[in-house]
């Protein structure tokens, strides 16, 4: 990918999250398990959050921006923004 279609991308990315007015920034790190925990993993684990969160507050309105990356342990990393009416 070129640098100005890089660019881009960012951009329209930033557009969009600014979109929603956020009011938590969550961030976390998976401790060492038995096994490595796939993305796929923490994508669920983080919907079963969501869903818990849901319940506490009684709302279903929810957005949120979540973004998976590998620490550089290799353990997984997500970044959350959140937003609930």
């Amino acid at each position: 990918m070129d640098w100005e279609k890089s660019i881009q991308m960012r951009e329209s990315l930033v557009e969009m999250i600014n979109r929603h007015q956020w009011r938590f920034y969550i961030t976390g790190t998976f401790r060492q398990e038995k096994e490595t925990i796939s993305p796929y993993t923490v994508r669920r684990r983080f919907y079963r959050f969501l869903n818990e969160l849901r319940k506490l507050s009684g709302s279903n309105s929810t957005n949120y921006f979540i973004a998976i990356e590998p620490h550089k342990t290799g353990l997984y990393h997500i970044h959350i923004l959140l937003g609930m009416m």
